[in-house]
């Protein structure tokens, strides 16, 4: 609203009265008065942290400068040097809050979270907003599985307490399927749109490698973080590559199913498999959070899992959690989640 008030001032014929006047009061709006607004209304709440007004204030910044013709944009020479005096500090505190973030980083890794847990757990207090640590750590996963994981070594799955879900889905093999016709694809699109737009087609070719970075970041994930049974913890630690992450308290678990239905549409039945629907149904007593990629978050309290070695997993589980194997086995026929 305040953005159409300013275009409509400017653009009336009562700016030619007093141009200089009216070009300080809109560079004055669009950058200390949006910010100071954002500040009480988003910032003072909690719902973004403080170095977000940053952003918000070169964005009005650069606004006033398109706004205003150039003949009368004196007022924002001192308020772009308050931009760059606000960009370095910005950088260095940056610099500053990278390094506590590896510190807190390698603590984490160091206790054994996994690489995307450890990051978001060193950001959160630094970038004072959970949602941000998300976000950082999605994109920094995706990043450090698609360029190193290659380079790594899996670690020993089926000892009785690391299990992969991607072998017997078959999904490693359909992953480089689709990364080979990702990249023919992207080199395709952007042959045919070069031929009437250079920005889209460049466009277009970044978003295809970052989908073609996510795919190969994902199997690597999925290949070196594993779902593990940590009995240090007491807890069932779910790893679905770069889609699915959960906690769930050994305590916590009601049941244990091999190949059982899970219906996706009842209320608190999260799929987490990888590819044609979960081997495993984990049932909880009570509502677990499951977090996905961006921060995403489901309540669970029905998790269906792709695990390779499904009846060890079962048993491992349910000496755990304190009952004996019993039940169906893997050759019995499949039991209904009702």
């Amino acid at each position: 609203m305040l953005w159409a008030v300013e275009i409509a001032v400017v653009r009336s014929r009562h700016f030619a009265a007093s141009p200089d006047l009216i070009a300080l009061a809109a560079s004055i709006d669009l950058t200390l008065l949006v910010t100071g607004l954002y500040a009480l209304l988003v910032i003072r709440p909690g719902h973004a942290p403080a170095l977000s007004a940053i952003p918000v204030f070169l964005v009005g910044l650069l606004g006033a400068r398109a706004l205003l013709p150039e003949e009368h944009r004196g007022a924002l020479g001192a308020l772009e040097l308050a931009a760059l005096l606000a960009e370095a500090g910005m950088l260095g505190l940056a610099v500053w809050r990278g390094r506590a973030i590896a510190r807190a980083f390698r603590v984490g890794r160091a206790a054994g979270l996994a690489y995307a847990e450890a990051l978001e757990q060193a950001a959160t207090p630094v970038l004072g907003s959970q949602l941000a640590a998300r976000l950082l750590a999605t994109e920094m996963s995706v990043l450090r599985y698609a360029a190193l994981g290659w380079f790594e070594r899996a670690p020993r799955a089926g000892d009785g307490r690391a299990y992969t879900c991607y072998r017997e889905s078959g999904w490693h093999t359909l992953a480089g399927a689709l990364a080979l016709l990702l990249a023919a694809e992207t080199v395709i699109l952007h042959l045919v749109l070069a031929r009437y737009t250079a920005i889209g087609a460049w466009i277009a070719t970044a978003a295809s490698l970052y989908s073609l970075a996510w795919l190969c970041g994902d199997l690597n994930s999925l290949r070196l973080d594993p779902t593990r049974l940590d009995d240090k913890e007491g807890a069932l630690l779910v790893r679905v590559g770069l889609r699915w992450r959960a906690r769930i308290p050994y305590a916590a678990i009601a049941g244990v199913e091999l190949h059982a239905a899970l219906d996706t549409t009842r209320p608190g039945a999260l799929d987490a498999s990888v590819s044609g629907g979960p081997i495993v149904v984990v049932t909880v007593a009570a509502p677990q959070v499951a977090w996905g990629p961006l921060g995403i978050r489901r309540d669970f309290t029905h998790i269906g899992l792709s695990i390779d070695d499904a009846p060890s997993f079962r048993e491992a589980l349910l000496a755990r959690i304190g009952r004996a194997p019993a039940g169906p086995s893997a050759d019995s026929p499949a039991p209904q989640v009702r």
